[in-house]
């Protein structure tokens, strides 16, 4: 497995985050709505630094793994671990706020809650899924 990391100057996942917090700082500035444009572009900004940071012939494990920037098979091994904890942790969440939002009652609420939940119990079908036919 190479670990040359020299390709693109940030891993494609961390562009299109980079990407996507840029784009909608821009729509949400046009609005007027300047606070949530700031906090979008800072956002944005941050992940393509640390992205960038993690890079760096000299960065820890930890520092890869919390920005994406996988280098060979060893990071992305312990970034699939984390991330598995961290599915559990946005399952758990995301079943707490649907609750939640049904307890509250408002419509706009419960149709996000929802929508996200099933999105997220769909992601986690298709990965046990594939986890099991691999064996």
């Amino acid at each position: 497995m190479s670990t040359k990391t020299d390709r693109l100057p940030i891993a494609p996942v961390n562009i299109i985050a980079v990407g996507a917090a840029l784009v909608a700082a821009a729509i949400v500035a046009v609005t007027g709505n300047w606070w949530s444009a700031a906090i979008l572009a800072v956002a944005g900004l941050y992940i393509g630094w640390a992205a960038w940071m993690a890079r760096r012939e000299s960065s820890t494990d930890l520092h890869r793994i919390n920005a994406l920037e996988y280098r060979d098979e060893r990071d992305r091994t312990l970034g699939r671990s984390a991330l598995a904890t961290v599915g559990l942790a946005a399952l758990a969440v995301c079943y707490v706020s649907f609750i939640v939002s049904i307890v509250i009652g408002e419509p706009a609420l419960i149709l996000a809650t929802c929508a996200q939940l099933l999105v997220i119990a769909i992601v986690w079908m298709i990965a046990n899924a594939r986890v099991v036919r691999r064996g």
